[in-house]
């Protein structure tokens, strides 16, 4: 069945399950392994018999390849059914899911349903407080029975528990119990065989006490039920076969509820905090006291036979509740128990008080809460090793006659070996006879002669002695690197004491402490001894508690010691002690020399606690962290604190000072750092804390501010300075570690500052600065109009990435004016709109050639019944309108094509004017030369006018016009010549010549010929010109020369050019024109009595008038109801419109409403929308998208037309621009360096320049000396301003600066400190103190203080310690403001911080994608072992393959090569001894690795527990889980994971699991799901589970936030550009990446698919999320091109702009950067190959390369016999689970414990080889792929897989299609899609299994026989893609015994699923 069932149950199940809400279902997940998608789904669950009620889970959808976790779990159980039961029953579950009537699958379990009073042993642990029953009745008779014996023992009766805050008191009532019990008189029962693992029945206390009978575990249950009533917290204690109890004697609890490790017990009972007790004892004849039981228990607390001791305190706090009584208690007796025997009450031992750390001192006390501080820092109990040194400690004692030499030796600087003590007895000496003989010591004598020639020596034997030693040499190395001070001490001379004169135990405190260290060169070579060049102490501890406890004060020794010649007075020191204690009895000094760790830190820090406490409250900060709670504590809050995102706009470059690389983050908490706010820097793992601290310190020097920098780790301290250092900054940095506090050294660190000199001029400075302040504004300006939101809510960016994406030749395009500015509510009125369009659009579908005159908006009834009324009317008036027209066309013969109401209105009117020619001649103008006759007419006309006009000016009329014949020149004359005559006779000659022109024209009176003759001249020439027309007017109708009737004729020419201008109007073509004109001619000359007024035509025409008026009416107000221009709408469509009307008046709303919205896009500018979607079809693109990417357009080309910087935009000039930022950053950087150099060299004085008074001649003169300088403390003080002149910075640890720092230091400006997290407050707030600004820097999800470094080295690890407060949760809690780093560096992979970032930082962290397609660096390894518990507490297989790996690595050329370093965490410190110890023999069996071990190494190999290796990272880490079953095979095992049980054991795997910079591999013993979470309430064990999980399947073991690389695209704008890359044939995956950081695109290397070619960054949301142009153009950049990514960039501009042109250039990019890529290969491969050459053979640890994964034998470095098979789990690709996108091939990782198996192939088999289609890419089309002409190249590409692959999976077949076309899924339209043509062409059947392949053909799969084998690793198929007939073909073949290990390995499987199993086994 395709669906499976993950289910988790209980295999037992009581009543007490019940009550305590144990699920029965602890698991239950559903799988859907097939490509189906199942719907109404239904589980049901039932039992038989009916243990619970039957529950069903309705399913709604299961979705392919998903999974369905199913989280109601609430089975609710048969409470009454349960309760009746009185003997266990065998059940079963059944699991049925079934859809509908269909039966997917059933599956059962068993189950046993335990009795009300039973218990289920190891699979109920912790279930048996249960059955501790306080309530009983008969504890209450006990109680009165203790009672009872208290009186008679005349104690107090009261039964008081711990309120007397007594342990005795306690011990007392337990004795008492014991003694009442005893009294019984109990008979013991055997226990059923092995009932601590299978359980058994309870007897209650009631059952007990009256039948008188109990096994151990009853009697072990009634003790604790009388003890918890008795109001004390009892135990239960499991061994072997047997139960016994115990009691805390002070309130107190473990920190689980199960405790595994004896050793726990142990101490515990030693410190006298536990008593234990055999319980049956009492059921003895003779039962034994209650001493001797305790004595008696104490001899099953071993480790071979301890089982798990259970907290019944504990199982009450987490809510398991005693067992209810019902109807178990038997009757008891009413009165007392009768008492056969009596038995004495027993006094309590002396015992010591309470030591609980209890808070009774009020919080709002300050002084209560500072006193509490220091008091946490002095501990003056015998537990402090050094006021106690018991005989049990781990050192190692000395044989040592005269310790002032060995002092002496050791100040003269000699090296000292440490040597065992011979058997000084070999050959038969006696060493007593050698004394009495010689009157020597024969040891004593020897080891004097020891120590002349350079050894010590140690009675201990030689190989204890190594063991010791080395011991002795990690916790020192470990204490001084982790707690910043030095605790190995060669203790000389003890003093013996007592704490009181008659106590029987005495003490030994040590007196002279030499620092010293022991040097170990390698792990062959033996271990020296030396003195430090620290200050030898006394024990200062001592002198204190002498001082406290006996008020004895000795002087002399809290300072410098005494001293003799060479070294120390030892002898005189000691005198000292002897005369101060001579007369107190019990105190001796003795001679003892031990060489052990003690540590000083904690005394030294109480001491500056208690003499700086006045300065403490001048700290505002410190002094509110002591105040707080108190009603007027308050906070003080100055200094600003610049958000990130302002940084660049609040921040001026010439203001910041930062020599090495910061994100914005970090330059935010620099910047704050010198504003004298006090905060919290948030540093999670990796993300740059340390650099960040450099950068602060840098930035404050240069501000003249002096720093002390705080850190107890001296690793932290180192990383911060080696950063200075390389900067150049070291000198003004004094390291005062306690590693670096030796006097030469601080010297020479002061001699060094003095030393340095440097300048810069500020002009310098400020240009640089000012370059890189240009070229930053410069590039934010382009990105923010890029990204510059405008008040429509839109980005150019976005808006270009739509445009880009969507748009095509149908988006239509927008116009509104330049100054248009929509707001985002105006954008929103839009989309509103387009939905609107979108939603009504159907309207339009349905009626738009119906209704589409009709625009009214408004609907109402009233509306719609009126529109009704007017359609109905309106085409009788058409008709009528129509038969006037025809009538009148008819009688007329005029026609007109154009029916509507204007052209009828014309006719009319061209019918009337007609009729105005009745009687009038118009033939004329139907003449050829019509036209020219008129105009000649109108010439004519014009002329008779001017003829008329002129002759009016003659002075007498003419008859006849006879002015016509006057020969005017000939008048002229003769009247010229009469005037040339004398007067007289000139007046008689004019006469005459008038009187002759009178007779001659017959006129009648003399005319003036002076004025006539001008005008005859005037008229003569227009008469011509008149004449000369002749021939045009002479056949004009009334034409008659100069005596024409002119108004008649202009009346006929005025009618004539109406008609013919009106007649041109009527046409539309030749042939129309023609008919009219012949019809119009008739009507004018043969028919023109019809005109006239009262003629046909006229009346017509008036009844064709009429028509046109009522149809007017009701056409307007038709038109008024559908709101349409009546001028413009047709008859037709009137009369279309309102049959629609009256047809369809159903769909008027509709079309009202999709009106109404029409006219609102129109009205807002969308019509070009509108036209664009009527277009389209339904199902085509929404009318919200088109807007969407119109209006984009149209924004987006608005904006880069408006800004000058966006259509100017040159890319190249722009990353130039980047460029040069980048360049003189880097330039500023460099110079900030010289910067601060200059300005701390010019406040420091020359050496030349010196007074002889002052700190720098303190200095001077105490570096011309030799010897005997001054303490460090002592020049600090004395140096006074010189000291911070020349170390403005100072490192320190807390210790040193309580040790080093006078109380009179002059405050720093600025205190920082770093892991704050593991820094407790009352060793923080000395040092915090000092400073004016703090920032306390740290991690909260990281390492809480603890107290493991203050344990002595005999202390075992303690999993029941409480993790202590730190100065960080402090600050917190204080309310200090807290700034985060979240860019996280370390990883070099994602998935190294992947699981970390998604469970404790809530995805915050900005991660880096790897240059790599492979999903993790994560690899899980299985071991066969399995964990010691009791003393071993260690799994040796484990720590076995953990070495195996590391040699292998260590031997492997190529991972030597690489530089890579190895570290190693285990989870406690006995896994961290063995493989420590492992590490030391391999080292000694290979010694070519030795030099990776080599402390002076920057990153030797290392080997750290959980509590160490917080602040070290690798680049390998391989974490060792150690825990695990305790027996081979074991299906359960112990929920105790040691410190990860705690309280803050999650904050410890957080550390863990982020401490890997490139690969980690997690070794377990076990699988996640043995890992039960109903067990065990500890976060931090459900995290290792979920991480285990994530190790084994990677991110898709997540949520699905942290799944990278299978997302969408960030903006259309990058899609657009993924697809054109498709199209150019490359590999494209988008968002590569799991943080808020992605790569844009990534393009696949098409020769290395495992490596990503090229990263693409495009100018989207990823692009502009960067808070400042550092973090966009060269942070980022950078940190991914140190991750190996190449980079290229392409800007939105250039794509808009020249979108082919763009892609060229991309593409071209691309191909350049891939030929690089080869020929880097082609070289690295011949250099690899020339190497090989060179290299000889590798050690032989890795000659096991052959062996298959599978079964990778990891051999362990120290035990050639021992080895653990290590299954290396590694994730394979699978889809994910919501079937997003397709299976991405990831290539299997090549780790060193796992070489690739070479596959070998047998004769008959044949080679399967995937077809990856490369030879396709250039031929694929997406955007055609559902096309029908695309079948052709379909075909070709299933073809060539087919043939090449057949027989193969069909889903295998789609995956490999779908991904060539670059689809992100295969979903059901691809597949159907393929297999349509498929299943045209091939055969398509299903195998055995179910699965279907595809074949060539049905003869293909008859005649099948053979088997393939992959040819190369990238040719694996899984056993589901291998059909059944190949399968049985190679099982066939497949000989020997094991044939499915045979066939995995064949088929090159790494990993066989239990699925694939069965299929393997079925065919066996």
């Amino acid at each position: 069945m395709s669906i499976k069932a993950y289910v988790s149950v209980a295999h037992k199940l009581g009543f007490t399950s019940h009550q305590n809400a144990v699920p029965l279902l602890r698991e239950l997940v559903l799988h859907n392994e097939s490509d189906q998608t199942y719907q109404d789904l239904t589980l049901y669950l039932q039992t038989t018999p009916a243990v619970l009620e039957a529950k069903s889970w309705k399913i709604d959808r299961l979705l392919p390849h998903s999974s369905l976790d199913i989280r109601d779990r609430d089975v609710k159980l048969n409470a009454e059914w349960l309760a009746e039961l009185t003997e266990s029953v065998l059940c079963e579950i059944t699991l049925c899911l079934r859809q509908g009537e269909d039966e997917l699958f059933t599956v059962n379990y068993p189950l046993e349903a335990l009795a009300k009073n039973e218990w289920g042993g190891d699979a109920m642990m912790e279930l048996l407080p249960s059955f501790i029953m306080p309530n009983d009745p008969a504890i209450d008779r006990l109680l009165k029975a203790t009672a009872d014996v208290l009186h008679s023992a005349g104690k107090r009766e009261s039964l008081d528990g711990y309120e007397s805050k007594s342990r005795t008191r306690v011990w007392e009532l337990a004795s008492a119990l014991w003694t009442a019990i005893c009294n019984m008189n109990i008979s013991y029962a055997l226990p059923p065989a092995s009932f601590e693992r299978n359980g058994q029945k309870i007897r209650t206390p009631g059952t007990i006490i009256e039948a008188r009978v109990a096994t151990c575990l009853d009697t072990t249950l009634l003790f604790a039920s009388a003890l918890e009533q008795l109001g004390l917290n009892p135990l239960i204690l499991l061994t072997e076969g047997h139960a016994f109890a115990g009691l805390w004697l002070q309130p107190q609890e473990f920190a689980q509820l199960v405790t595994e490790d004896v050793s726990a017990v142990r101490k515990r009972i030693d410190l006298k905090e536990i008593v234990v007790f055999e319980t049956t004892l009492a059921t003895k004849a003779h039962p034994a006291s209650f001493t001797q039981a305790s004595g008696e228990a104490l001899q099953h607390l071993t480790e071979k036979n301890f089982y798990a001791v259970i907290d019944v305190r504990r199982a009450r706090m987490q809510k398991i509740r005693p067992l209810a009584l019902g109807g178990m208690t038997a009757a008891t007796q009413a009165d007392g128990a009768e008492q056969l025997t009596s038995h004495g009450f027993e006094d309590a031992p002396l015992l010591p008080s309470f030591d609980l750390d209890v808070e009774i001192a009020d919080e709002k006390n300050a002084t209560n809460r500072l006193v509490q501080w220091q008091r946490k820092l002095l501990d003056l109990t015998t537990r402090n090793r050094l006021l106690h040194l018991p005989e049990s400690a781990k050192g190692i004692r000395l044989v040592c006659s005269n310790p002032g030499v060995l002092e002496d030796k050791l100040a003269e600087g000699k090296r000292l070996r440490i040597v065992s003590l011979p058997n000084l007895e070999m050959g038969g000496r006696d060493t007593e006879l050698y004394q009495q003989q010689t009157h020597e010591n024969l040891r004593d004598e020897y080891a004097q002669l020891a120590l002349e020639r350079g050894e010590v020596v140690s009675l201990l034997e030689q190989e204890r002695l190594e063991a010791s030693l080395i011991d002795l040499y990690r916790k020192s190395k470990s204490d001084l690197e982790e707690g910043g001070a030095n605790t190995l001490f060669l203790a000389v001379g003890f003093l013996k004491w007592k704490k009181a004169a008659d106590d029987p135990k005495s003490y030994f405190a040590p007196l002279i402490l030499l620092p010293i260290q022991l040097d170990r060169k390698s792990a062959l070579s033996g271990v020296t001894m030396r003195l430090l060049e620290e200050e030898p102490r006394f024990n200062l501890t001592l002198l204190e508690l002498l001082r406290n406890d006996f008020a004895l004060v000795i002087n002399g020794l809290d300072g410098e010691l005494p001293t003799d010649e060479s070294g120390i007075d030892v002898d005189g020191i000691w005198n000292l002690v002897r005369r101060a204690v001579r007369d107190m009895p019990g105190f001796e000094v003795t001679r003892d020399v031990v060489i052990g760790t003690f540590s000083f830190a904690k005394y030294l820090m109480w001491k500056d606690l208690v003499d700086r406490t006045p300065q403490l409250m001048e700290s505002p900060l410190v002094k509110y962290l002591i105040e707080r709670g108190q009603e007027n504590a308050t906070l003080e809050k100055s200094g600003d604190i610049i958000d990130v995102d302002d940084l660049d706009n609040e921040v001026c470059t010439q203001e910041l000072f930062l020599p090495l690389p910061a994100d914005s983050s970090q330059v935010a908490a620099v910047v704050a750092s010198a504003k004298g706010r006090d905060f919290v820097l948030d540093g999670p793992p990796g993300t740059g804390k340390s650099q960040t601290i450099a950068n602060m310190i840098a930035h404050n020097l240069a501000l003249g501010r002096r720093v002390l920098f705080v850190a107890e780790k001296k690793a932290a301290l180192d990383v911060v300075y080696r950063r200075l250092e390389a900067q150049g900054l070291g000198e003004f940095c004094l390291e005062l570690h306690s590693s670096k506090t030796s006097k030469m050294d601080f010297l020479k660190q002061l001699e060094r500052a003095w030393d340095v000199r440097d300048t810069l001029t500020a002009q310098e400075w400020e240009d640089e600065a000012s370059k890189v302040q240009n070229l930053r504004d410069k590039l934010n300006e382009v990105v923010r109009l890029m990204h510059k939101r405008w008040p429509n809510g839109l980005t150019l960016h976005h808006a270009m990435g739509r445009v880009i994406k969507d748009a095509n030749v149908a988006t239509p395009k927008f116009t509104w004016p330049d100054n248009t500015r929509h707001t985002a509510e105006e954008l929103e009125y839009f989309r509103q709109i387009a939905r609107r369009l979108e939603l009504n659009r159907d309207a339009y579908k349905q009626h738009g050639e119906h209704f589409a005159p009709i625009v009214q908006t408004d609907w109402t009834n009233g509306w719609q019944s009126s529109l009704i009324a007017s359609a109905k009317a309106l085409p009788e008036k058409i008709a009528m309108l129509e038969h006037a027209t025809d009538a009148l066309m008819q009688a007329t013969g005029i026609t007109v094509e154009d029916k509507e109401p204007v052209k009828l209105a014309q006719l009319a009117s061209f019918c009337e004017l007609l009729t105005k020619a009745g009687g009038f001649d118009l033939s004329f103008m139907f003449t050829p030369d019509a036209a020219s006759r008129i105009e000649a007419a109108h010439m004519a006309l014009t002329l008779l006018q001017e003829i008329t006009t002129t002759k009016a000016r003659l002075s007498v009329t003419y008859p006849a016009d006879s002015w016509q014949q006057v020969n005017v020149p000939q008048l002229q004359q003769a009247l010229a010549q009469a005037d040339k005559k004398f007067w007289f006779f000139a007046t008689s000659a004019r006469k005459k010549v008038i009187q002759g022109m009178m007779q001659q024209y017959a006129l009648n009176s003399a005319p003036d010929l002076s004025a006539d003759l001008p005008v005859i001249d005037l008229l003569q020439p227009l008469l011509e010109r008149l004449a000369a027309m002749n021939s045009q007017t002479n056949t004009l109708p009334g034409w008659n020369g100069l005596a024409t009737d002119c108004r008649k004729l202009e009346t006929t020419l005025a009618l004539a050019e109406e008609v013919r201008s009106t007649l041109g109007s009527f046409a539309s073509s030749p042939q129309q024109l023609a008919g009219i004109r012949t019809a119009v001619k008739t009507l004018l000359i043969d028919a023109n009595d019809l005109l006239g007024s009262a003629g046909v035509v006229a009346n017509l025409s008036r009844n064709l008038r009429t028509a046109l008026t009522g149809f007017n009416e009701a056409k307007t107000t038709f038109c008024g109801l559908i709101n349409a221009p009546g001028e413009t709408t047709s008859i037709q469509t009137l009369r279309d419109c309102a049959a629609n009307i009256l047809q369809r008046s159903s769909g008027l709303k509709a079309w009202s409403d999709w009106s109404r919205v029409r006219e609102e896009a129109i009205s807002h500018g969308l019509m070009p929308m509108l036209d664009v979607l009527v277009q389209l079809d339904a199902s085509d693109t929404s009318a919200t998208d088109i807007f969407e990417t119109a209006y984009c357009r149209w924004f987006a080309s608005w904006v880069i037309d408006s800004e000058p910087l966006l259509h100017n935009f040159v890319p190249a000039e722009h990353m130039s621009d980047i460029e040069a930022y980048r360049h003189h950053t880097d330039r500023l950087a460099k110079l900030t360096v010289r910067y601060i150099r200059a300005r701390l060299c010019g406040v420091i004085p020359a050496k030349n320049e010196l007074v002889k008074q002052g700190g720098f001649a303190l200095l001077k003169h105490e570096l011309q000396k030799s010897r005997r300088h001054k303490p460090v403390r002592q020049m600090a003080s004395e140096m006074g301003d010189a000291m911070s002149k020349l170390a403005p910075c100072m490192l320190m640890s807390p210790l040193s600066v309580a040790q080093f720092l006078p109380s009179s230091q002059a405050l720093f400006d600025l205190v920082i400190f770093d892991e704050a997290s593991q820094i407790t407050p009352w060793d923080a707030i000395g040092a915090m103190a000092r400073g004016k600004q703090v920032v306390v820097a740290g991690d909260p999800r990281q390492m809480p203080p603890t107290s493991f470094f203050n344990r002595g080295a005999s202390d075992a690890e303690d999993d029941t310690e409480v993790d202590m407060e730190s100065i960080l949760d402090e600050c917190l809690a204080a309310g200090l403001y807290n700034h985060s780093l979240n860019w996280h560096y370390r990883s070099r992979h994602e998935s190294l911080i992947t699981f970390s970032n998604h469970r404790y930082y809530d995805g915050n962290l900005i991660t880096f994608p790897a240059s790599e397609t492979r999903q993790s660096a994560v690899q899980w390894c299985k071991v066969a072992g399995v964990y010691s518990k009791g003393k071993g507490r260690h799994n040796q297989a484990e720590a076995e393959a953990i070495v195996a790996e590391t040699v292998k690595r260590l031997t492997d050329k190529k991972f030597i090569e690489s530089g890579k370093s190895i570290g190693i965490i285990t989870l406690n410190t006995e896994q961290q001894k063995l493989v420590n110890d492992l590490l030391d023999r391999a080292r000694q069996q290979h010694p070519a690795i030795e030099p990776f071990f080599q402390q002076e190494l920057a990153e030797p190999v290392v080997v750290k527990n959980l509590e160490t290796v917080q602040g070290d990272e690798r680049d390998l880490i391989m974490l060792g889980i150690g825990f695990g079953p305790t027996e081979p095979g074991a299906n359960t095992m112990s929920m105790s994971f040691g410190p990860l049980n705690r309280e803050g054991g999650w904050r410890r795997l957080n550390v863990a699991v982020t401490r890997a910079r490139q690969e980690m591999m997690v070794f377990t013993s076990f699988d996640s799901s043995m890992i039960d979470l109903n067990r065990t309430s500890a976060r931090a064990v459900a995290d290792l589970k979920h991480f285990i999980e994530f190790a084994q399947r990677g991110p898709m073991a997540l949520a699905q936030a942290v799944r990278g690389s299978v997302g969408g695209y960030d903006s259309p704008f990058e899609e657009a550009v993924a697809n054109g890359l498709r199209g150019k044939g490359w590999h494209v995956v988008p968002q590569i990446g799991v943080s808020r950081f992605r790569i844009d695109l990534g393009i696949v290397h098409p020769d290395k698919p495992g490596d990503y070619l090229v990263g693409v960054e495009c100018d989207g949301a990823t692009y502009h999320s960067a808070a400042t142009a550092r973090d966009r153009d060269k942070v980022r950049s950078a940190i991914l091109e140190g991750l190996g990514w190449k980079l290229l960039r392409l800007w939105s501009t250039e794509w808009w702009i020249d979108k082919e042109g763009a892609l060229e250039r991309l593409d071209s990019a691309i191909r350049n950067l891939l030929e690089e890529s080869k020929a880097t290969a082609v070289m690295a491969t011949a250099k690899e190959e020339e190497h090989d050459d060179i290299c000889g053979e590798i050690t032989a640890i890795v000659g096991s390369d052959n062996l298959p994964l599978t079964s990778t034998i990891v051999q362990g470095s120290n035990d050639g016999e021992i080895s653990a098979p290590v299954e290396v789990i590694k994730q394979l690709s699978q889809k994910s689970e919501d079937n997003d996108s397709v299976e991405i091939v990831v290539p299997n990782l090549k780790y060193a414990s796992s070489l690739p198996p070479e596959i070998t192939l047998p004769a008959q088999g044949g080679k399967y080889i995937v077809n990856d289609l490369q030879e396709w890419n250039s031929r694929v089309d997406s955007e055609r792929f559902y096309i029908g002409g695309y079948d052709e190249t379909l075909k070709g590409l299933i073809d060539s897989v087919v043939e090449a692959e057949s027989p193969l999976l069909e889903t295998t077949l789609v995956q490999r299609i779908a991904r060539i076309h670059g689809f992100n899924r295969a979903g059901r339209l691809i597949r159907e899609r393929v297999m349509e043509l498929v299943d045209q062409h091939y055969h398509v059947a299903p195998d055995l299994f179910g699965e279907n392949f595809v074949w060539q053909s049905t003869t293909q799969q008859a005649d099948w026989n053979t088997f393939r084998l992959p040819a190369t690793e990238n040719d694996i198929r899984q056993i589901d893609a291998i059909p059944a007939e190949e399968l049985r073909a190679l099982m066939l073949h497949t000989k020997g015994e094991n044939k499915i290990a045979d066939i995995t390995r064949s088929l090159g499987i790494k990993r066989l699923t239990s699925q694939a199993r069965q299929k393997l086994e079925s065919l066996l």
